[in-house]
């Protein structure tokens, strides 16, 4: 496990992109296939999104592949679309065509559209024991411990035996296909980005380890073949 500590949100924004292109550049130039990247929900990652497509040319060079980390069950419009968040801040500014993103909007909760993501992830992404390995996944963290859709209550749902699964927000109405732990921990990079005083002692528990604390969903992020980084701001890290 690598962290990196930055002064604040923006330059916690700025330094992800500047590492970001470090990273995927080289991958870039080793590969004939474009990255491929799963993007978390949440104000923290889609904020660190803006510098890494200001960058563009020399992190990709081409069109990466992108999936929704997790997806919302709601129209394209909706403020909480993943996909007209992802669309705005990042796909457009990258040159990327609608059909480079998967986790559209198009996803609903019921009937098939969990196996649907599920067969999409395993004819896009390279497998190893059968698993769908994403380049890199950028993942949020919630004050409760949730990451992508995985919340506290529906603990379980991490070890579903599936790439996807549906989870049930516990506040609000809404039903969300989500990745599983299964994907997440065979990623070859996964990153935290975290923000905020009021995760500090949340990052502590997960980053130190706390027996005796309830177990949360991002604690359980735990990479098999690749490496766990933690990027935050100094509020975030306050308590390490």
């Amino acid at each position: 496990m690598e962290t990196f500590v930055f002064p604040d949100k923006n330059a916690l924004a700025e330094g992800a992109g500047l590492r970001s292109g470090a990273i995927l550049h080289p991958c870039r130039r080793k590969r004939l296939r474009s990255p491929s990247l799963a993007l978390s929900g949440g104000s923290t990652p889609w904020g660190c999104s803006a510098p890494w497509s200001q960058a563009r040319p020399s992190i990709l060079g081409r069109r990466p592949g992108v999936l929704g980390g997790r997806t919302m069950r709601a129209r394209r419009g909706d403020e909480r679309s993943n996909y007209g968040t992802a669309r705005r801040r990042f796909l457009e500014p990258l040159g990327c065509r609608p059909n480079d993103f998967s986790g559209d909007g198009r996803e609903g909760t019921r009937g098939r559209s969990p196996r649907r993501y599920e067969t999409l992830l395993g004819t896009t992404l390279p497998l190893e024991e059968g698993v769908p390995v994403f380049d890199w996944i950028w993942l949020g963290l919630g004050e409760d411990g949730h990451t992508v859709s995985v919340f506290p209550h529906q603990i379980g749902l991490w070890d579903d035996p599936g790439c996807c699964a549906v989870a049930r927000h516990p506040v609000l109405p809404e039903m969300r296909i989500t990745l599983t732990g299964r994907v997440i921990n065979a990623a070859r990079r996964v990153t935290f980005l975290v923000t905020g005083a009021a995760k500090a002692e949340r990052v502590r528990d997960i980053i130190r380890g706390n027996g005796d604390g309830p177990r949360v969903p991002a604690a359980l992020v735990n990479p098999r073949w690749g490496k766990l980084e933690f990027y935050m701001d100094r509020e975030a890290a306050s308590k390490l």
